[in-house]
């Protein structure tokens, strides 16, 4: 899976699917195999690109331009526990036009993107958020997550929101336990703790076969996404800390 240096990640025997754009290659115990890109199940569509391989070579990533670019794959459907992982740089200022970009995302639009990176403009303020969007039973899109960024809820300057967001590459981890505790972690750091164990919008799984948009196209990604993992189990606080460890510093988290 083309893992560089440092500490290994944590959880292999659970993974599910992982991609390292670094090395090109995929895990997808979905079909059972290993491989470079080109020989799975996974598909670049409309475009997607990649950065420069002659130099930082380990920070090669997919690329993806906020109109309609979108990996696709076998679904994996998942129901709780479950933990998703994604290591990506939003490039679009949020400082003048609200934009979302979905990382894990599903065909159908009846399963909107479990992790959007959000723009909310209001009352002429700017925030970037991100935001778990899921469809439970019934149908209905609900929004139960909303981390902003280092100083909580309120809302900030967009300057100081862009220094933090905006062309800096993000380690994001999302856990669900079996009693839908969900948990999500930026750079290793537990930043939200939401109890989902009476509310039914978890009920269907994490049911994903796109990165970087759900849909046709709707709510494209726009940035970078170098590498994602998810595992068919709850990572634990120490294990996410431990993968953040794991590719810190290729990064220079």
């Amino acid at each position: 899976m083309g893992v560089h240096g440092g500490p290994k990640i944590a959880g292999k025997s659970d993974l599910v699917f992982a991609i390292d754009f670094a090395s090109d290659r995929v895990t997808n115990a979905v079909d059972s195999v290993t491989g470079p890109v080109s020989k799975l199940n996974l598909n670049l569509d409309n475009g997607v690109s990649f950065t420069n391989t002659s130099t930082k070579r380990k920070r090669r990533a997919a690329q993806f331009d906020g109109t309609n670019d979108q990996l696709s794959f076998s679904e994996i459907i998942l129901t709780p526990p479950w933990t998703s992982v994604a290591v990506f740089k939003i490039t679009t200022s949020n400082a003048t036009a609200a934009f979302r970009s979905t990382l894990f995302g599903n065909t159908s639009t009846s399963i909107p993107g479990f992790n959007v990176v959000y723009n909310d403009i209001s009352s002429g303020n700017s925030r970037v958020r991100i935001l778990t969007r899921y469809c439970n039973p019934s149908g209905t899109w609900t929004w139960f997550s909303s981390y902003i960024g280092p100083n909580g809820s309120s809302y900030v300057a967009p300057a100081l929101q862009d220094a933090y967001w905006v062309n800096n590459i993000m380690h994001l981890t999302t856990t669900v336990s079996s009693d839908k505790i969900y948990r999500l972690y930026i750079n290793g750091v537990l930043k939200q703790t939401i109890d989902r164990s009476t509310a039914n919008d978890l009920d269907n799984g994490f049911r994903c076969n796109k990165i970087g948009a759900y849909g046709t196209a709707s709510n494209p990604m726009s940035g970078n996404i170098y590498r994602t993992f998810v595992y068919n189990t709850e990572l634990s606080s120490d294990q996410v800390f431990q993968n953040y460890t794991a590719i810190k510093n290729r990064f220079d988290l």
